[in-house]
């Protein structure tokens, strides 16, 4: 399933170390909670420290004494910082893969773009340079992109439903107790005022939260992809049907200086690397100061073997 994506290598590792994090952090709660306060069995204990991981909180049970509010003051700090890291660090890595692919993709469009761009442009009586190649409108609408990711996520958003459903139906809880159970917790707003009072169905939560929890970031990273993507989109065809002016070609004749109206190879493949999104302007600036520097004789060339040590740190034998 395209929602539920394999994990690489790297994820994987993340992955086995949150959680381990959890585990540990969930052994910790139940152990303390569970020999501090006697009116709590271990299931009890298990519950309140899911539900200050989650940061769900339904304040069904709480801390009784001074003394155990002074431990679960930093046991909720450590719970946020460590739940942060976990959900949050898994959304931000999913988006981030998804703006390198989209990256990417930019990067190489550009590139073959620009190149037949100016093997079909032609010059109007203005002096710009219209295309007689447009970019193509036959991509997705975003609306469109955005209802059917959203449509894919569906069936495990209606499969949240379900364990409220059962537990319910042992807590005495109507259909509409059960769905608003389900948004108060996938949201994490938590009111407390419905949260399952029996030890069974107290032990299925322990279980449901995170997996809820997941869902709901899975499908926001889900929908801000497709957004972003959009958005890269719609900068590229603005970039890409802009006009091509006289001051974007004289950006390239850098050695002619004014009135020169010749372009050289070396000045044509800079504006096409800067052009193409290679690059940057601030690149090949610094790139120029930096032979002037090395060229002190200015002999208006560098050796190679001087070059490859001055950029590996080893000699080159020739």
């Amino acid at each position: 399933s395209p929602f539920l994506m394999p994990f690489d290598a790297s994820s994987r590792q993340t992955m086995y170390i949150s959680i381990t994090a959890f585990l540990v952090y969930l052994f910790i709660g139940t152990l303390t909670y569970t020999l501090w306060i006697p009116s709590w069995n271990v299931v009890d204990s298990m519950y309140f420290t899911v539900a200050t991981f989650t940061t769900v909180g339904y304040g069904d049970i709480v801390p009784m004494n001074d003394g155990q509010r002074a431990f679960t003051l930093f046991f909720v700090i450590l719970g946020t910082f460590l739940a942060a890291g976990i959900f949050f660090g898994y959304l931000f890595h999913h988006m981030y893969n998804s703006f390198e692919e989209i990256s990417k993709e930019a990067k190489a469009m550009t590139s073959d773009y620009f190149i037949n761009r100016l093997d079909h442009a032609q010059p109007d009586e203005g002096g710009n340079v219209s295309m007689i190649m447009m970019v193509q409108q036959d991509e997705e609408p975003f609306w469109t992109e955005l209802c059917r990711t959203f449509t894919k996520t569906v069936p495990l958003l209606c499969a949240l439903i379900v364990p409220p459903l059962i537990m319910g139906y042992y807590e005495d809880w109507n259909v509409l107790s059960s769905f608003y159970y389900t948004v108060a917790t996938a949201t994490t707003v938590g009111y407390g005022d419905i949260a399952p009072k029996n030890t069974w169905m107290r032990l299925i939560a322990v279980f449901y939260l995170p997996i809820c929890i997941y869902v709901m970031a899975r499908t926001f990273a889900k929908l801000t992809a497709v957004y972003l993507r959009h958005k890269a989109r719609a900068a590229e065809q603005e970039y890409f049907n802009r006009n091509l002016t006289e001051a974007d070609l004289e950006q390239m004749d850098v050695e002619g200086g004014p009135g020169s109206e010749s372009v050289g190879y070396d000045e044509f493949l800079v504006f096409m690397l800067v052009a193409m999104g290679k690059v940057s302007p601030e690149d090949i600036q610094k790139m120029e100061e930096l032979y002037q520097r090395l060229d002190a004789d200015s002999e208006g060339a560098l050796k190679v073997e001087d070059l490859f040590t001055m950029a590996y740190g080893e000699i080159k034998e020739l």
